[in-house]
């Protein structure tokens, strides 16, 4: 074959082929990326619509994918490893019209996979990366992982458990674990334990299986023959006005519990 050129249609870019680069430009006469798609192609903001032949069911297939991204390359990979294939948010496409020649691959955020910690394994780890650097095509880090498994970990690429966040957490609304193990009642301010409508900022409820009834332990991690094991304080704003403790001496199976009051007002 010989040198056909490039195939335009119209000479705004409306779709550009391009010979030499092999680059596709929709709205776009000077493509930067493979297919490069300007904001011109289309003022609503909608810029791609793909659809797959499928209704859905059961199970997720294959056929059920309406965009496909993966590395390209042999199954040999690394363990541990961030594979190619992901999704970039850019920090500045274009200027304009024009290509910020700069700062236009610098990563703000990525969403990609990480090879499994088995190598040849046929399962990765979604990942979720952002960039809080001012420094020039700086590498995004990883903020967020969903494993293979399922566990789900902030701050940690290991998560150990269901949700592992490592760092401050802030939780709006009510916090429940199973049913009623554990209930923060966030209206109120109250907790709950063995209950899930706490009527004290905090009630313990036996489900009157344990003989002893609702129980709440205090332990000293200590075993010294004479020492305060415990202490419950009794305060208001002006400070401490009643006190039960309990303690050892002579020996640390010799026990006793004193109870003490303020009178100096």
């Amino acid at each position: 074959g010989g040198d056909y050129g490039n195939l335009e249609i119209d000479a705004t870019g409306h779709l550009l082929l391009q010979e030499n680069g092999g680059k596709v430009g929709i709205g776009n006469a000077t493509p930067y990326f493979s297919l490069d798609i300007a904001d011109s192609a289309m003022t609503a903001g909608k810029k791609v619509g793909i659809s797959a032949n499928h209704n859905g069911g059961t199970a997720i297939v294959n056929d059920m994918a309406s965009l496909i991204l993966g590395p390209k390359g042999s199954r040999a990979g690394t363990a541990n490893h961030y594979m190619g294939g992901g999704i970039a948010f850019n920090h500045l496409m274009r200027f304009d019209t024009n290509f910020d020649s700069t700062w236009n691959d610098h990563m703000h955020g990525y969403i990609g996979l990480r090879l499994k910690d088995t190598s040849l394994a046929e399962a990765s780890h979604l990942v979720f990366a952002t960039n809080n650097s001012n420094t020039k095509n700086a590498s995004p880090t990883e903020r967020m992982v969903i494993e293979s498994d399922g566990n789900v970990g902030i701050g940690t690429t290991i998560p150990q458990a269901k949700l592992q966040v490592n760092g401050d957490a802030s939780i709006t609304g009510d916090l429940r674990v199973d049913t009623n193990t554990l209930v923060v009642d966030a209206a109120n301010n109250r907790v709950g334990i063995g209950t899930t409508a706490p009527n004290a900022q905090l009630e313990v409820l036996s489900d009157g299986s344990i003989a002893q009834g609702a129980e709440i332990r205090l332990q000293h991690n200590n075993n010294n023959t004479t020492d305060v094991v415990s202490t419950v304080n009794f305060a208001n704003n002006a400070g401490s006005v009643a006190m039960i403790q309990a303690g050892t001496t002579a020996a640390n199976n010799n026990g006793y519990i004193s109870f003490f009051t303020d009178n100096a007002g």
